[in-house]
């Protein structure tokens, strides 16, 4: 084993499912970034590049659709370097 230390990151995320939302606006109006997309009556999208992790979306989606969730999962050091080389998304937010 090599002198390297391996750190791990939490990386957050939250996303809509599309099965659950409504479109009914309220994670837009509440979202202080405006990070939320989507038309009236559809399925929104969250800007992950946008999206400060704030939570705000979730106490906003009514309670009958809780069509938001949070996501979390561990995301080591190489992985991350590796992902941000290859110019994909900073897993570090």
């Amino acid at each position: 084993m090599s002198g390297k230390s391996l750190h791990t990151f939490n990386k957050i995320s939250y996303v809509i499912d599309e099965n659950k939302c409504a479109g009914c606006g309220s994670c837009v109006k509440a979202c202080p970034v405006n990070a939320i997309r989507g038309e009236n009556k559809k399925p929104h999208i969250i800007d992950s590049e946008i999206c400060i992790k704030c939570g705000s979306c979730i106490e906003a989606c009514p309670e009958k659709y809780s069509a938001v969730e949070k996501k979390t999962g561990l995301v080591s050091e190489k992985v991350k370097q590796k992902k941000e080389m290859e110019g994909g998304v900073d897993l570090s937010k």
